[in-house]
């Protein structure tokens, strides 16, 4: 994880919360406007680093056990990377829409099912090296639900005006993500 990034987004996610705090309370259709828009941003664009951040680091963790496979399967990572773009905005969608919110339910099954038919059959180191790549998706998944619903609730804090209840959601969801991802690197460094 590039800490310089990482620093730079924590900077400008604050100034940018703490710049709208300062807007009057009735909100425009600008100010609307921008309240998705800071909510997209987090969802998609924040979520997109942090969580590929975590799947490089998972990626790397199976990398020995996959040998020239390896290869093949870090090819078509950036596959894996547009689905979770795509799911973030899907899912930022259901939670704004109550009435879609189903299509969470749905898309995860799809993509589960997808993934347990691809190992089920495997035997040995390979089933190991399967499951490994699973809880990947399981992880990389659950990331963007996590960035998805945090930017949910940005756009929901910012349109009540309790700015600082989004400014504290999006400080916590990316501290998590920075201590969950040296959490996973010492537990790497430290197997068997």
């Amino acid at each position: 994880m590039d800490m310089t990034i990482t620093v730079m987004l924590l900077k400008i996610l604050w100034n940018l919360l703490q710049f709208v705090s300062y807007l009057p309370d009735i909100p425009s259709i600008h100010v609307i406007i921008l309240w998705y828009f800071l909510g997209l941003i987090f969802a998609m664009l924040v979520g997109d680093y942090f969580t590929k951040c975590v799947a490089s680091l998972l990626k790397r963790s199976i990398k020995k056990d996959l040998g020239k496979d390896y290869e093949h399967y870090s090819k078509y990572s950036f596959s894996g990377r547009s689905v979770g773009f795509i799911e973030r905005a899907l899912f930022l969608a259901a939670f704004l829409n109550d009435k879609a919110i189903g299509i969470i339910g749905v898309w995860l099954a799809l993509k589960a099912a997808n993934q347990w038919i691809m190992w089920r059959g495997q035997k040995g180191k390979k089933a190991f090296v399967g499951r490994a790549i699973y809880n990947n998706f399981l992880i990389n998944s659950a990331h963007s639900l996590i960035y998805s619903y945090a930017g949910y609730k940005i756009i929901s804090w910012l349109q009540d005006g309790k700015y600082s209840l989004a400014i504290f959601v999006a400080t916590i969801t990316v501290l998590s993500s920075i201590v969950f991802y040296f959490w996973l690197e010492h537990l790497m460094r430290h197997k068997n």
